[in-house]
């Protein structure tokens, strides 16, 4: 089950993935917006979260094989 909830999360974080790269589009000047900085925070939460999640996977299955 949470495998899932993992899944999903990667999904989403390519479509905000998506979305950073169609907002900055190979202009480097973009990279200061500050549209771009709240979608590539947003991006930096998602990674953060799903490392979390695995790493907690795990340990589980490490704790209950």
């Amino acid at each position: 089950m949470r495998e899932n909830s993992v899944a999903e999360l990667q999904k989403e974080m390519e479509k905000v993935r998506g979305r950073l790269y169609a907002l900055v589009n190979g202009d480097v000047d973009l990279l200061l917006d500050s549209e771009t900085y709240k979608v590539s925070s947003e991006l930096d939460r998602l990674i953060v979260t799903i490392m979390k999640k695995q790493m907690q996977i795990k340990q589980e299955l490490s704790e209950n094989p």
